[in-house]
């Protein structure tokens, strides 16, 4: 339960050595969180891992290349290359080969591991970091249309790594014992800050108030961040002679991971910013370009009557569903639409289709696979606008959610063509004039065009 707390308690043994075995998830421990190896606040450190600070702190930097004095979140600098893979997959709306895109986050979370193990970092801190990172990875493939659908929730990061079948869980329970002792993990803070940042939402992604509470959590760790580095000279001037000291003016200053993460944090905002702008800017083209799409007289050829199953007897294998306004169909000569209402197909602002749902689709599925005929899907919104890093405007959200509609079908229709559109709220069935009647525009249609 998100409720439950772990129990801490020192680890025994000190300082772990400088070099360590390569990581392997599948020789860790039966419970990789054990209470051993959780972070611990408020324990005094040892010289030893007083120690491991300071080879955190200049970690991924080769130290021959730079001032003993300059710093960097270790964390941050190991994870960096597989965190903005990950972003990039987020807003990446083709399907990707899920296998290949698997075993590279295995190795490079592996890597992530294996440089902070060697480089002394504490155990517990390994393991909280590499949780964190599994975490944001996993959430970030399983919100996209083709990875909620590839099988991934099956063989997630932290299953690999935690034994954890529900990823994530454990996400906010670290950071809360990262924030009370602050002043001991403020480099985790800023890693843990750096995920919230770059859309990690974990167990407040679909709760009420859920945006709310990741805001209010980052702004906490974005204070508690600045006012920890605003106490302290957080450097490496307790590991450094006196004369090295000395060149500092006896000036605090930000450390330069610190710096990097605020600034991260800025040009992430101001990229969604820039985002929003352009697909606000270029929604009225959109609208242009399908309105003269939709003037284009539509040419039929002749039909032929299918050889198989006949379309126009569809409806009398989902009476329950159309009885429970799941769907409706409408057909003529040529065609047949199978209306899917968008209330309960799709989470709010989601291209992923709820379980619910998921049965209806593979019975559909089952039923197209005995006609003959071309296939459209067809996303549609209502015209209330969506702003998210994931979905700019609602023609991305329209499409992405007829892909996903489109993908469950392809598992049984796997040698047929099914081909996608999302027209955003230019075909409403009915005016977008309250809250009932964008509900029943916001949908999903799936055309079979008799051959």
């Amino acid at each position: 339960p998100d409720n439950d707390k772990t129990i801490v308690r020192p680890m025994p043994g000190g300082r772990r050595g400088k070099t360590g075995p390569e990581v392997n998830a599948d020789t860790e421990h039966q419970n990789p969180f054990a209470e051993s190896d959780f972070l611990q606040p408020g324990r005094p450190l040892s010289v030893a891992q007083q120690t491991d600070e300071a080879a955190l702190i200049t970690l991924g930097v080769d130290s021959g290349n730079i001032h003993p004095n300059a710093e960097t979140n270790g964390f941050l600098a190991s994870s960096s290359g597989l965190m903005l893979f990950a972003v990039k997959l987020r807003v990446t709306a083709a399907n990707q080969d899920v296998n290949a895109i698997f075993h590279q986050c295995v190795d490079s979370v592996k890597a992530f591991e294996l440089k902070l193990t060697n480089f002394g970092v504490p155990h517990q801190q390994v393991v909280s970091a590499r949780y964190m990172l599994c975490s944001f990875v996993d959430e970030a493939i399983l919100s996209t249309p083709w990875g909620s659908r590839s099988g991934w929730d099956r063989r997630t990061l932290t299953s690999t790594f935690h034994n954890e079948v529900h990823g994530g869980e454990k996400f906010f329970d670290i950071v809360d014992l990262l924030r009370k002792d602050p002043r001991q993990y403020v480099e985790l803070l800023g890693f843990a800050h750096a995920c919230l940042a770059l859309g990690f939402k974990g167990r407040y992604r679909l709760i009420n108030n859920g945006e709310t509470n990741i805001r209010n959590l980052k702004e906490d760790l974005y204070q508690a961040i600045l006012q920890t580095l605003g106490e302290q000279e957080y450097s490496l001037s307790r590991h450094l002679p006196d004369d090295d000291i000395s060149n500092q003016g006896g000036k605090r200053r930000f450390p330069f991971w610190a710096v990097a993460v605020l600034t991260g944090s800025a040009l992430v905002v101001a990229y969604t910013t820039f985002l929003f702008s352009v697909n606000k800017m270029s929604d009225p083209v959109a609208n242009r370009l399908t309105a003269i799409g939709l003037e284009i007289p539509v040419l039929i050829k002749n039909p032929r009557v299918p050889t198989t199953l006949s379309m126009l007897s569809l409806s009398q294998y989902f009476p329950e569903e159309i009885e429970q306004d799941q769907l409706y169909i409408v057909e003529d000569a040529h065609k047949a639409s199978i209306v899917l209402n968008g209330l309960g197909l799709f989470e709010s602002g989601s291209a992923a289709v709820t379980e619910a749902r998921k049965v209806l689709l593979a019975k559909l599925a089952g039923v197209i696979l005995n006609i003959s005929a071309d296939i459209l899907v067809v996303g549609h919104t209502d015209d209330v606008p969506i702003r998210s890093i994931a979905f700019p405007s609602n023609w991305q959200l329209s499409k992405a959610r007829a892909a996903s509609v489109a993908v469950l079908l392809e598992e049984t229709l796997r040698k047929r063509r099914i081909e996608v559109e999302g027209l955003a709220d230019r075909q409403p069935l009915v005016p977008n004039s309250n809250a009932d009647n964008r509900a029943k525009n916001r949908r999903v249609e799936i055309t079979l065009f008799k051959l």
